[in-house]
């Protein structure tokens, strides 16, 4: 995962990259905290999170804290900091996802 973590930080910005309809964007928070987020077109030119995930890296052990998932498209919404061993499991799995969709984004480029 985290090679796959070090090519999406280092081909992504705060820059959208439009693609089959959706946005995907790296937003940077700090030296190490991030959101990896995919949004789709949203009423009078907003964008909604499908998903988003705020992250953590820790430098020191090369791990990937999560901070917050959120995804304003699916019903009923969430947006939650994940705490529980469910929570984690289900935002890793999703972070595993989203980091394929965007390997496979940046190839079709």
């Amino acid at each position: 995962m985290i090679d796959k973590l070090d090519s999406v930080l280092a081909q992504f910005n705060e820059e959208r990259v439009y693609h089959n309809g959706e946005y995907y964007r790296l937003k940077k928070f700090d030296d190490d905290t991030y959101e990896l987020e995919v949004s789709i077109s949203g009423a009078c030119g907003t964008f909604e999170s499908h998903p988003a995930i705020k992250f953590k890296i820790i430098p020191e052990s090369n791990q990937v804290l999560f901070l917050s998932y959120r995804d304003v498209v699916v019903n009923p919404m969430k947006h939650f900091k994940p705490e529980s061993e469910a929570e984690l499991d289900f935002v890793k799995l999703a972070f595993e996802q989203l980091l394929d969709k965007c390997d496979q984004v940046k190839s079709s480029c």
